[in-house]
């Protein structure tokens, strides 16, 4: 009978033991269980963020390219008024220049 209590004492505690475990578990799991989800989540914000700032990336690569040639644009017109007053200052420069010959004797 002694044997057969120390036997139940140690069954008993190796249960105890068991089952503090099995709770300790339970718990390890759950906190596992809520860091991912909360992982999860953070990981669709960053994607939704992600989203966001590649479109508004290409929003802005857009306008550069409009800004590019409207800029391209703007220095061709330039450059073309500037070669014209060159040919017009040219020719003044020509027509003084053979004003000046046809009065020096």
């Amino acid at each position: 009978v002694r044997e057969l209590d120390e036997e139940l004492v140690v069954e008993r505690g190796a249960r105890a033991k068991a089952e503090k475990s099995r709770t300790m578990l339970k718990k390890d799991i759950e906190d596992i269980a809520s860091r991912l989800e909360e992982a999860g989540s953070n990981t669709a914000t960053q994607v939704e963020l992600n989203k966001k700032r590649e479109a508004e990336l290409g929003r802005i690569k857009a306008e550069l390219e409009e800004l590019n040639i409207a800029q391209e644009g703007t220095c061709a017109a330039l450059r073309m008024k500037h070669n014209n007053t060159m040919g017009d200052l040219g020719e003044q420069i020509d027509i003084r220049e053979k004003g000046q010959e046809s009065y020096s004797p």
